[in-house]
């Protein structure tokens, strides 16, 4: 039988009381509830609770347009109507979103029925943004300034694409505020296919603005572009640094801790985490 010293067992409970400190600190973080917005068009979540750390709030309709009978939407349905795009952007967040970490999410529709929308929309959603941890936007508003819209918390926003009306000298909101740190600009790119590499997606308009980039899935997809890429990008944010959420800046930082080089095509380097 060993014999302890004086030392020996002064060691032992100091390394007890370490793990049991840390125990409790890793039960706090992950007791920790992320609050988390979405603004985009329709939402149909086929569950409130789809596991058990993550709760999805009816869909605030703020253009107080849409009168859906979810029950009657189908799968293929959602994967094929842009009224639907909002549950895609969903759908991905939640797929790539860890279930050990707990979260409550708030979808707001602001594209009415008819796929349009008005800056007193997101006015409205934006009202009581302190009571979010971050927003997810895979969408923007027509703006003919800088807006006077504002998100003071974290908003990770899908880099603008070509197309419906949409150009290099379109300007958008939330995307005209790239400058801002809280604004985490979301690029995609292209996957390896028929022999190429990891390459440029040339439907972003302004590749540039973006501080991060992700995949942007594949053509048999149904979310596909920036928008699934920002879907992603936020997941893993959570995922990487959900002990920094609270303070803007930590989970800035930690993502750029985090930060990794993806080469493309040309010698071409972009960032991701």
């Amino acid at each position: 039988m060993k014999i302890l010293t004086i030392q020996e067992d002064k060691n032992i409970y100091q390394r007890v009381g370490l793990l049991v400190l840390l125990f409790f600190i890793s039960i706090n973080s992950q007791a920790k509830t992320l609050t988390v917005a979405i603004l985009d068009t329709a939402f149909c979540p086929t569950s409130e609770r789809p596991s058990p750390t993550i709760h999805i709030r009816r869909a605030i309709d703020l253009t107080k347009t849409h009168n859906i009978d979810c029950s009657k939407v189908s799968a293929k349905e959602i994967s094929s109507n842009r009224l639907f795009h909002g549950q895609l952007v969903l759908n991905r967040f939640i797929e790539e979103l860890s279930n050990e970490i707990k979260v409550d999410i708030q979808p707001f529709q602001i594209f009415d029925k008819n796929g349009f929308t008005r800056p007193s929309y997101w006015e409205d959603a934006l009202v009581d943004n302190k009571k979010f941890d971050l927003f997810i936007i895979a969408a923007g508003v027509k703006v003919k300034s800088v807006h006077v819209l504002k998100v003071p918390t974290l908003a990770f926003v899908a880099g603008a694409t070509f197309g419906r009306g949409i150009n290099k000298t379109t300007k958008l909101w939330p995307q005209v505020d790239f400058r801002k740190s809280n604004i985490i600009t979301i690029g995609s790119y292209l996957l390896p296919a028929d022999g190429l590499k990891e390459r440029s997606d040339h439907t972003l308009i302004h590749p540039k603005r973006m501080k991060y980039f992700f995949a942007a899935g594949t053509d048999s997809e149904a979310l596909k572009g920036s928008s699934r890429a920002v879907a992603t990008a936020a997941a893993r944010s959570i995922n990487t640094c959900h002990d920094q959420f609270g303070k803007v800046q930590s989970v800035i930082d930690c993502l750029e801790k985090k930060k990794k080089i993806l080469n493309l095509e040309a010698n071409k380097q972009v960032q991701t985490y």
